[in-house]
């Protein structure tokens, strides 16, 4: 029987060994399926996406973390070479009596087209004499803001709540006499400038509403201030954004713990989102243009990301700046907002921007909302509505007596399964509330440890619903995702959805 490590070697691949840990000698390489980039970059150096055991279960493991495929010896000959599961034990001559036949553990994605010039950058913090100026220009933005009901108003008008502002250190610059404030460029540690006058340069601070873009410990890094109307009619109309000089260039990313994030534009857009996917895991990203590209702390939060909804403007520059998000991450799907071309454009249309963020999240991250929200997806919008097929069911009989699956077959009830707090009457069939709906019923559980999956209890369960169980466990993304990041080796009809 071959080795997963042979048989990479005899695919032309030469896989490196990195360590010796308890699962044996780990070796790194290029995909066989997905390519990732081999190698990486003249100066990174070979790819190290695509992992490998050999010694781990009988004939190795694998697992590759750019396209997602992973399994044992048996799994890697039908990934790479398309066999059916007993074609591939006869390459291997494994003998299927005492194996479990199953379907691929993931369908390969085609190789994403990594953009190979572009390489993230990592920005310096601000000097001291910035981060103190800077620190005390937010601080009493903030404090004329929340003393404006005018400027609350119009934030409110665009979704954002009086409590995101305070949390987002989000303020107002009145400037001085309506006009914008000068500050000495030496005090704010920025090198000296001369006009055409040949005198000293000062600090322009427009009349507007202040964004800063603060650091884990609530330090002030960047700052933009958008100008107001009349601020833009009386000087260079074209500047809806300025940048203050001397912040740190780094990408703003809120809820930087997050299992998914959702790029967007601007950054009163970023903080909409993050505001709206409360419970969510999600977190948000701004760019601030459809061209710009995020920094290298911000690519590794992207490249470990369970889902990347890219929500850059709903026009021609933001679904031209999508293309380089879906074509460098793998979990990454256009999703832009119905409405408007951007979130806060669609909510002032009217659009629900939790209902869009769930509408956009997999199942493993929505059935466990914890926010106060009401955590079912609803349309963004009546053209949103008109399009959402209403989903079906799986019945379910409390009284034991019959259950009509997705064959339209009646099978045998154990409705006195449901765990306290579960659905005794309909349970929506997407991929991990149907797998809830047979666990419910047949009592099958998950085993998970470090040697894999495996499933408890099928026996139970009539001969079709047993093939849609394991299609489920083996095939679905979401289901996957969800038993990988389950924190139970033991997974029930108890505890799968959430319940005590």
């Amino acid at each position: 029987m071959d080795n997963i490590l042979d048989l990479l070697r005899n695919s032309g691949i030469s896989p490196r060994k990195v360590s010796t840990g308890k699962h044996g000698e780990e070796y790194h390489s290029s995909c066989p399926v997905c390519g990732d980039g081999s190698p990486r970059s003249s100066t990174k150096g070979a790819s190290d996406r695509f992992q490998v055991w050999p010694t781990r279960r009988d004939g190795g493991y694998f697992t590759c973390r750019q396209c997602g495929i992973h399994g044992d010896n048996i799994q890697f000959v039908r990934d790479t070479e398309g066999l059916s599961y007993p074609e591939a034990c006869a390459a291997l001559g494994i003998t299927m009596a005492n194996t479990v036949a199953r379907p691929a553990s993931s369908t390969p994605r085609p190789p994403l087209k990594h953009v190979q010039q572009f390489q993230p950058h990592t920005y310096d913090m601000p000097c001291a004499e910035w981060l103190a100026k800077a620190q005390e220009f937010v601080l009493g933005c903030h404090e004329q803001l929340m003393g404006s009901a005018p400027a609350l108003k119009w934030l409110a008008d665009r979704g954002i709540t009086k409590e995101s502002a305070k949390k987002y250190l989000l303020g107002y610059n009145p400037g001085n006499n309506g006009g914008p404030l000068y500050k000495s460029r030496e005090a704010w540690g920025l090198p000296a400038e001369k006009n055409d006058s040949g005198k000293d340069k000062p600090l322009w601070l427009p009349v507007g509403l202040v964004v800063p873009m603060l650091n884990e410990e609530g330090q002030v890094i960047q700052a933009r201030i958008r100008r107001t109307e009349e601020d833009r009619a009386s000087f260079l109309p074209e500047l809806k954004y300025y940048v203050i000089p001397g912040g740190c260039q780094a990408t703003m990313v809120l809820n930087r713990g997050a299992k998914c994030f959702v790029p967007v534009e601007a950054g009163l857009d970023a903080i909409l989102v993050a505001q709206e996917a409360e419970g969510l895991d999600t977190g948000a990203i701004t760019t601030w243009n459809a061209s710009a590209k995020p920094d290298a702390a911000t690519c590794a939060l992207l490249e470990k990301a369970m889902k990347i909804l890219v929500a850059l403007d709903a026009d021609k520059g933001g679904d031209k700046g999508s293309i380089w998000w879906l074509e460098t991450f793998r979990q990454a799907k256009r999703h832009a907002p119905s409405g408007g071309k951007d979130p806060g454009e669609a909510y002032t249309a009217g659009a629900n921007i939790r209902a869009w963020l769930l509408a956009g999240l997999p199942p493993a991250i929505t059935l466990f909302a914890t926010a106060k929200h009401a955590a079912t997806p609803a349309a963004c919008s009546p053209a949103v509505a008109s399009n959402t097929p209403v989903p079906t069911c799986l019945s379910v009989s409390p009284a034991g007596d019959l259950v009509t699956d997705s064959f339209g077959l009646a099978q045998e009830g154990r409705g006195e399964d449901l765990p306290v707090g579960g659905d005794a009457g309909q349970v929506a069939k997407g991929d991990v509330e149907r797998l809830y709906g047979y666990m419910c019923q047949f009592r099958v559980q998950i085993h998970k440890d470090s040697d894999g999956v495996q499933i408890n209890n099928l026996g139970r369960c009539p001969e079709l619903v047993s093939k849609e169980i394991e299609n489920l466990i083996w095939q679905s993304d979401d289901v996957n995702i969800l038993i990988d990041r389950h924190p139970s080796h033991l997974i029930t009809a108890a505890n799968i959805m959430g319940a005590a």
